[in-house]
């Protein structure tokens, strides 16, 4: 069973106010359904010390991470803490910042393999699955220095 963490960067609080991830925790229900073992670490409750702690102690193969764009050097920072404890960790970034400047996340920031585009949940399940990337609607990433952007992925109907 692959081992999924799911990250909401510290310090990324907007004039002292803070959003819970809903976005990871679509995400996370989507692979528990799916049999994963998933951890949600929301940085701006838990702090900077948390995420580094469970990155360690938990030892995941995909860490999922939220970006809005305030917060793009505290999630860069996350991507390079895991990277440095494992460089095999498959780091995956999502949210608004991701989406809009994939390009020049992809180009230059080496330790960050995918960007998912707009909702993540089945994108980030294929992932995790292990199914071949060119294959995978709704993801960016970088083949030998040619970014791949694969066709968007529809929106999940019935959601309110």
């Amino acid at each position: 069973m692959k081992r999924v963490l799911l990250v909401n960067p510290h310090e990324t609080e907007q004039n002292g106010f803070t959003n819970p991830p809903i976005g990871l925790l679509y995400i996370a229900g989507t692979l528990l359904k799916h049999g994963f073992d998933v951890r949600v670490v929301d940085g701006c409750l838990e702090g900077k010390m948390e995420i580094s702690k469970v990155i360690d102690e938990f030892r995941p193969e995909l860490v999922g991470i939220t970006c809005l764009t305030p917060g793009r050097k505290k999630a860069l920072e996350v991507a390079r803490v895991v990277k440095k404890i494992d460089s095999s960790v498959k780091m995956i970034m999502g949210g608004v910042h991701p989406t809009i400047m994939y390009r020049q996340m992809l180009e230059h920031y080496p330790f960050v393999d995918y960007i998912v585009l707009g909702g993540g949940e089945y994108t980030f399940l294929e992932i995790a699955l292990g199914n071949d990337t060119s294959t995978i609607k709704g993801l960016f990433y970088s083949n030998n220095g040619t970014i791949i952007k694969a066709s968007p992925r529809k929106y999940i109907e019935g959601i309110q």
